[in-house]
């Protein structure tokens, strides 16, 4: 018998406690950006998994099985975007230095542009979401929200803007 994989996805909200209705907002929402942000993968010739795959990658090589978990699919599937991956030359392995029966997988500076250009174009694409006058508070709060998704609740002084934009 085959076993969930474990993740750090939230439990389901117990149905007898009240939900605030700008939580369902904020859901529906995100699945409209995801949509979005599918299409504009697609017209940079990359899908969502394998941009979480080189996000995970600037910050250093990984094994494949730490990039499964990090994109949240399974080793088959990582399989599958790995290959396509190094044949499109946006990674390549290499010898896992403190085991060498282990192969990581790092970034190639072509890997790092494709990353770039995917993230500008989705930073270009976001200002028409967002009207003048609010753009500024809600830029803070999903800063903020960022902050808390990348270091897994610390404080927010204790990350840099730019390190969590950098991923360095």
């Amino acid at each position: 018998m085959r076993k969930a994989p474990v993740t750090d996805q939230p439990s389901e909200t117990p149905p007898e406690q009240p939900v605030d209705r700008r939580l369902i907002l904020m859901a529906r929402t995100i699945v409209v950006l995801y949509r979005a942000f599918e299409t504009i993968a697609r017209e940079h010739d990359i899908t969502i998994p394998q941009y979480r795959f080189l996000l995970t990658l600037k910050r250093g090589p990984k094994r494949a099985g730490e990039l499964a978990v990090s994109a949240s699919i399974r080793k088959p599937t990582a399989s599958a975007l790995i290959a396509d991956m190094e044949k499109r030359g946006l990674i390549v392995r290499q010898a896992d230095e403190t085991d060498g029966r282990s192969v990581r997988l790092r970034l190639t500076d072509k890997g790092l542009e494709k990353h770039k250009a995917f993230e500008l174009a989705l930073a270009r694409y976001l200002p028409s979401l967002l009207e003048k006058g609010e753009a500024g508070r809600m830029l803070d709060a999903f800063t903020e929200l960022a902050y808390i998704i990348d270091s897994g609740g610390a404080a927010r002084d204790s990350l840099d803007l730019d390190e969590l934009v950098s991923g360095e």
